[in-house]
């Protein structure tokens, strides 16, 4: 037995048990918690996080796609937003990765790269989904219930601005991420969420 190593899956790589071991340790030892619940935390306190996850969430992406990333926040009751310089970009992209959120592809001709999440950055994505959904719940209204469906929503510009000032997100990527559904009014547009 002594010459057999096992393979599984940890963090979205394939590892030897001893490698396995090897990595988790490395982490512990540098102070990287890879408990879901602490990533959940983490992805949810930095939007600069949260974009690249809720970019991924719809499937691999080239690092340039990644990497033009707007945070929006509000002073003084006005709405700004500063753009992330790249090389801060490539340091969160080299952060997730190490944290085993994300993997790294090459493409065809070796000098594109594409980033996916790893099945704990899947699972990770999804709490943080559940609750951003659950945070909003309150700030929306009841649009339509349909086949079973209850649609929550808000008109195109509020909901625009809830997501702007509770996550500093740009709005067009939640949008993607979460399926959001344009439900025409009489007067105007909502944007909903199926719940």
């Amino acid at each position: 037995m002594g010459g057999i190593t096992l393979d599984f899956n940890v963090m979205g790589g394939r590892f030897s048990k001893e490698k396995a071991e090897t990595h988790v340790e490395a982490l512990s030892k540098k102070g990287i918690l890879t408990l879901p619940e602490v990533l959940v935390i983490e992805v949810l306190g930095d939007p600069r996080f949260l974009n690249v996850i809720l970019k991924l969430v719809r499937g691999p992406r080239a690092a340039l796609d990644l990497v033009d990333n707007v945070i929006y926040f509000i002073t003084n009751g006005k709405l700004s937003k500063i753009k992330v310089p790249r090389s801060t970009a490539y340091r969160i992209l080299k952060r997730l990765r190490e944290l085993g959120l994300i993997e790294v592809h090459v493409a065809i001709d070796k000098r594109k790269k594409y980033y996916a999440l790893t099945d704990l950055g899947k699972l990770v994505a999804d709490r943080v989904m559940k609750l951003i959904k659950k945070k909003l719940k309150p700030h929306l209204e009841r649009i339509r219930d349909r086949e079973n469906e209850r649609y929550y929503g808000l008109p195109l510009r509020d909901f625009s601005v809830l997501i702007m000032r509770e996550f500093n997100i740009d709005p067009l990527i939640f949008i993607e991420a979460f399926n959001v559904i344009k439900v025409k009014r009489p007067l105007e547009t909502y944007l909903a969420l199926k719940y």
